[in-house]
C-alpha cells in the first residue's frame, strides 16, 4: 500500500467510526444504509489486499531461508562422509560427484542447490552399506530426502508470491477507486438530508473526510508512568492491543516517559506493565489520524507474583527472529507443564544443541489463539530435548512482527 493509499485509508476508518457512532440517525434510511455496508465492506476487503499484498512474498522469503539452511546442514555432513569414502577408495568419479562443501552448497543458485542434494543423496544411498562405518544410516537419507522435497516446494514460490502481489496492487487500487465512489457519490450526497435536521452529526461528518498525511501528521501516544507515590518508572511496558493481540509495544525511559508515534487509528486498548507492580489495563483508547493522546498512569505495587514454581518467559519477535532458553536452568519435576502462547504472528518450538542453531525436521507450531499445553515430558519426548540438544527455541515463522510467552509450571524452588 502506498503512502497516499495508507493516508485514505485512515480517513476511511474515521469516517466509518462515526457512522458507526450516529447510526440512530441515519439506519432508518434504506439509502444510507445500503452505500454504508458497501463502504464497510470494502474498507474490510482493502485491509484483507493490504496484508496479501505486504505479507506474501516475506512469508514465502522466510520459510525458503529456514528450509535452506535445513537442507544444507544436512547434505554437507553426508557429502562430506561420501568424499571421505570416496577418497579411501580411490573412486574419483564418486568424489568428483559429491565433492562440495557445506560453504558450496550455502551459495548454490536455488534452482540448483535441489539437484546437487539429489546427487548427494543418490550417491550416498548406492553406497549405503560401504558407508555405515562412516556414520551414514538410512534415516539419515530419509531426512536428507524430507529436506530436499520441502526445499524444492518452496523454489519456484517467489516468482508465483510476485504475481500475487501483483494482483493484490491491481486488487487494492481498484477498491480504492470503488470506495471514493461510494463515499462521493452516495454518502457525501445523502449526507445533505442531515444538514438541517443534525448539524453536529453532519458537520463531524464533513470534518472527519479530510485526509491527512500521517507521515507529516503523526498520531501519536504519549504515555507517563510513575508509582504511586509519583516516582517515575522506568523500563514499564506499555502495549496497545485489539482482540487481546499485542499490535504495538514500547517501553519508558529513565524518566518514565515513552511516546509511540505513527500509529494506525483505530480503537485500543492499553496496559502498562511493570514486575512488582500491579498492571495497569484501559479499554477503549480512540486514537484519531494526526492526533496525540495523552496519559499518566500510575501503578500500585505488589502485583501478585507468579504462583510458586512458576515462570514466565516472553517478548516480542520479529519475523524470522529466534531467541532460545537454557533448559539446563529449568528445574523440572513430573509435573511441570510448558504452556506456549503466541501472538500477531506463528512460532515454531524446537531443540537445539546450539543458540544459532535453525529448526531441523522435528518441531511444533504453534499459532496465535491457540496455545499449547503439555508436560515437559512430553516436549521432551517430541521436541529431543537431552543433554545435547539443552536449548528451547522459538523463531518467529511469520510475516510481521509476533509476541511469544511461554509459562512453565510446577517447577523444583
Amino acid at each position: 500500500m502506498t503512502d497516499p493509499q495508507e493516508n485514505k485509508l485512515s480517513m476511511y476508518r474515521v469516517t466509518e467510526q462515526l457512522l458507526d457512532d450516529n447510526n440512530a440517525i441515519w439506519s432508518a434510511t434504506p439509502a444510507f444504509v445500503t452505500a454504508k455496508t458497501a463502504f464497510s465492506a470494502n474498507i474490510t476487503a482493502i485491509s484483507l489486499a493490504s496484508q496479501q499484498q505486504q505479507a506474501v512474498i516475506t512469508g514465502i522469503a522466510t520459510d525458503k531461508r529456514v528450509l535452506k539452511r535445513t537442507l544444507v546442514e544436512v547434505a554437507a555432513p553426508i557429502a562430506a562422509a561420501v568424499i571421505a569414502y570416496a577418497s579411501q577408495t580411490n573412486n574419483n568419479e564418486l568424489l568428483e560427484a559429491v565433492n562440495y562443501s557445506q560453504s558450496d552448497l550455502n551459495f548454490t543458485r536455488d534452482d540448483m542447490l535441489t539437484d546437487r542434494c539429489q546427487i548427494i543423496h543418490n550417491k550416498a544411498n548406492d553406497n549405503l552399506a560401504a558407508l555405515a562405518d562412516y556414520g551414514i544410516t538410512a534415516p539419515l537419507l530419509n531426512a536428507l530426502q524430507d529436506a530436499i522435497n520441502a526445499y524444492a516446494v518452496k523454489v519456484p514460490a517467489p516468482g508465483t508470491a510476485r504475481q500475487s502481489k501483483k494482483t493484490a496492487t491491481i486488487n487494492l487500487r481498484n477498491l480504492f477507486n470503488d470506495t471514493d465512489t461510494i463515499l462521493k457519490m452516495q454518502l457525501d450526497k445523502l449526507m445533505l438530508t442531515f444538514k438541517n435536521s443534525h448539524p453536529d452529526f453532519y458537520h463531524n461528518y464533513t470534518g472527519g473526510r479530510e485526509i491527512i498525511d500521517l507521515g507529516a501528521t503523526h498520531t501519536k501516544l504519549r504515555v507517563i508512568v510513575n508509582d504511586q507515590n509519583g516516582i517515575a518508572l522506568s523500563a514499564a511496558v506499555i502495549s496497545l492491543l485489539q482482540n487481546n493481540l499485542v499490535l504495538y509495544s514500547f517501553a519508558t525511559g529513565t524518566d518514565g516517559k515513552a511516546q509511540l508515534t505513527r500509529i494506525r487509528p483505530g480503537t485500543y486498548t492499553l496496559r502498562v506493565t511493570k514486575p512488582g507492580f500491579a498492571a495497569y489495563t484501559e479499554p477503549g483508547i480512540v486514537l484519531r489520524a494526526g492526533r496525540a493522546v495523552r496519559r499518566t498512569v500510575n501503578l500500585a505495587a505488589g502485583s501478585p507474583p507468579p504462583a510458586t514454581g512458576t515462570a514466565i518467559r516472553e517478548n516480542d519477535l520479529a519475523a524470522g527472529a529466534i531467541e532460545h532458553i537454557n533448559m539446563d536452568n529449568i528445574n523440572g519435576t513430573n509435573a511441570t507443564h510448558i504452556i506456549v502462547e503466541a501472538a500477531t504472528a506463528p512460532f515454531r518450538v524446537y531443540a537445539a544443541a546450539a543458540t544459532t542453531d535453525f529448526p531441523g525436521s522435528v518441531f511444533l507450531d504453534v499459532f496465535p489463539g491457540t496455545p499449547v499445553d503439555k508436560l515437559g515430558s512430553d516436549w521432551a519426548l517430541l521436541l529431543g530435548f537431552n543433554s545435547t540438544n539443552r536449548y528451547l527455541m522459538v523463531q518467529n515463522i511469520g510475516s510481521e512482527q509476533g509476541h511469544y510467552k511461554f509459562t512453565f509450571t510446577h517447577l523444583q524452588q
